[in-house]
């Protein structure tokens, strides 16, 4: 029932929603030394507002209940609470005396990156379609909208029952125990209390320069996104009202899904 019942719709923007920061980043550094150079950060953060633009069930950012906002208060849609990137440049030691030979093993270098990110939060769903007439009785079975005018609500929250399952899989994430639907009025599931799969990701390149004369040279370039073809997984499902709103499909959106290799050569004069 809305709370002004002569009214299809009304939409307030307003400057009340508020977020906070906190991290800690660290990282080192090998400067070039014995043709080896390392880089690394750790980031360790954690952000909190009451609305994420771009949020779970909406095209822009909309608050549940708005007589409620502090319910709202959550992890932000976006907050990843680790991250760590390494890379480094090795140039491979390889030597010869001259001719062909110095040109073939000499110029060598491989480069690895590493990234490692923790999930993001996300919402469980409920979808909503059905006002009810003021004075009706609910009928049995049939979610209606809870008078915020959204698209979508949040179920609500069995206490006692773990979010996600033991060992979660692609065919299995969230706890389908976990949440009810309700057929009025708002959920009791937090904002962003789940949390998705987190990414890992390598990638690395070979590279090879020759020097044909003083002002010409040769590169080859061969790099290879994902080259250990790890698999990251998306957000599982978050409808609670469709049988997939608690699996993880395998990600196929990302340029990381599976192992890439390209390659190129590149020729470089310079001018005296």
């Amino acid at each position: 029932m809305r709370p002004i019942q002569k009214y299809s719709s009304i939409f307030i923007q307003e400057s009340v929603s508020n977020s906070s920061y906190n991290g800690m980043w660290i990282s080192a550094n090998k400067r070039l030394s014995k043709g080896l150079t390392v880089s690394g950060s750790l980031t360790v953060s954690k952000s909190i507002d009451n609305n994420s633009v771009g949020s779970v069930g909406a095209n822009n950012p909309q608050i549940q209940d708005f007589h409620n906002i502090a319910a709202e208060r959550a992890v932000s849609d976006f907050d990843a609470r680790r991250r760590f990137v390494m890379s480094g440049v090795y140039l491979l030691p390889f030597k010869a005396e001259q001719g062909f030979l110095k040109r073939l093993v000499e110029g060598w270098s491989v480069a690895p990156i590493l990234n490692m990110q923790t999930g993001s939060p996300f919402s469980p769903i409920v979808p909503l379609s059905t006002t009810l007439a003021p004075g009706a009785t609910p009928a049995p079975g049939v979610i209606y909208n809870s008078g915020s005018l959204e698209q979508y609500d949040r179920p609500d929250y069995v206490t006692g029952q773990p979010l996600t399952v033991p060992n979660p899989s692609p065919s299995q994430w969230i706890n389908p125990k976990a949440f009810v639907r309700h057929n009025l009025g708002f959920g009791s599931a937090g904002r962003n209390i789940l949390t998705s799969p987190g990414f890992q990701d390598v990638d690395f390149s070979i590279a090879k320069n020759t020097a044909i004369k003083e002002r010409f040279s040769l590169q080859f370039r061969a790099e290879a996104t994902n080259a250990l073809n790890l698999v990251n997984l998306s957000n599982p499902g978050t409808n609670a009202n469709t049988a997939s709103w608690n699996v993880a499909p395998w990600l196929v959106e990302r340029s990381s899904a599976s192992r890439r290799v390209t390659s190129f050569a590149r020729a470089t004069f310079t001018s005296s």
